[in-house]
């Protein structure tokens, strides 16, 4: 039904209420000729979690400060969102009226979003917001697990130190190396990332600190780090499943993923051959750098170096990265 044709049906013009005001108690005490409300919209995330956390915190904490910082960017949000809706039906009635498709008015706003000062990104730049959540992310009570669970479901966690989760197998060359320092841990908020039910083994990585679980089959699932925390320079890349890096020291590490971008190689047409190629010019400048976060912007020769159809566990030195950058052509050693 139209909103015209509901209009004429009522015989008086429809209450509307954006999208994030369509809450059931608004609507039920609504009659005819009364003023619009302003109450505040519902966020995309539920902040009770978030707010209940940041309130056991001192408020000083990074946590409590990052918890009350996402509650409102989701309110902020979701207000911003409500004004739209108003806005589009100021347009859509302007519209209407101009063509003669109705004569007055059809709809009567109900209900305005209360204001919500601004969100200050500046005060929590993005190292504080991960020092914050990496916190939130190692406590083991219930409620930091219900914030994780929110956050995720919101933005997909985009300020965790990790990124989505890669199955490992550890009966493979790199696997077995990798799997051989894993530490039993008790469950954390971080393995909301991992394992929904609870169910699995629970162990960490201590050099990322990710979380890690063992499957039924005997597989690996761990949340990828967005980043390696070590001083010490890459060394190779081994093009494997997962991507592996190794540092100088000698330690592996699955190479560092961002939240959205994935990592691939070969002449297939995908995008993960140019996030791969970013990687790795990141990783030769700065051990510590963040995940690829586009498909674009590497060198031309580690671009086509990652799009060679290598075989798995093929491993890439520095100075074949370094020579690729350069745009020398790929030399075995």
């Amino acid at each position: 039904m139209s909103w015209p044709d509901l209009a004429r049906v009522l015989g008086q013009p429809a209450p509307y209420r954006p999208f994030g005001l369509r809450i059931a108690t608004l609507i039920a005490a609504w009659v005819p000729g009364a003023p619009a409300v302003t109450y505040p919209t519902i966020p995309g995330v539920d902040v009770t979690s978030l707010l209940r956390l940041a309130m056991t915190l001192p408020r000083d904490d990074l946590a409590h400060r990052v918890l009350l910082q996402t509650a409102r960017i989701a309110q902020l949000g979701s207000t911003a969102g409500a004004l739209l809706d108003l806005q589009i039906l100021a347009e859509c009635e302007e519209r209407s009226i101009k063509f003669g498709r109705h004569q007055g008015e059809v709809t009567v706003v109900a209900a305005h979003p209360l204001p919500v000062p601004e969100a200050n990104d500046e005060a929590l730049d993005e190292a504080l917001r991960r020092t914050g959540w990496s916190a939130i992310l190692a406590r083991t009570d219930q409620l930091a697990a219900e914030c994780v669970r929110e956050v995720v479901t919101w933005d997909g966690g985009g300020d965790f130190p990790f990124s989505n989760p890669e199955e490992i197998d550890p009966a493979t060359e790199y696997g077995a190396e990798w799997a051989a320092r894993l530490e039993p841990i008790e469950r954390t908020a971080a393995f909301e990332l991992i394992d929904f039910d609870g169910r699995q083994e629970t162990l960490t990585d201590p050099e990322t600190d990710a979380p890690v679980v063992r499957e039924p089959n005997g597989m690996l699932l761990a949340a990828i780090p967005q980043w390696l925390a070590t001083f010490s320079p890459l060394a190779e890349v081994i093009v494997d499943t997962p991507i592996w890096v190794r540092t100088q020291d000698g330690t592996l590490y699955p190479a560092p993923k961002d939240e959205y971008y994935g990592l691939s190689w070969g002449s297939y047409a995908r995008s993960g051959q140019g996030s791969l190629a970013l990687l790795i010019s990141r990783l030769l400048d700065d051990i510590t750098a963040h995940g690829a976060d586009s498909i674009t912007g590497a060198p031309d020769g580690l671009e086509k170096l990652t799009q060679i159809d290598w075989p798995s566990g093929t491993v890439l030195t520095r100075a074949q990265l370094e020579a690729a950058r350069d745009g020398h052509p790929y030399v075995e050693e």
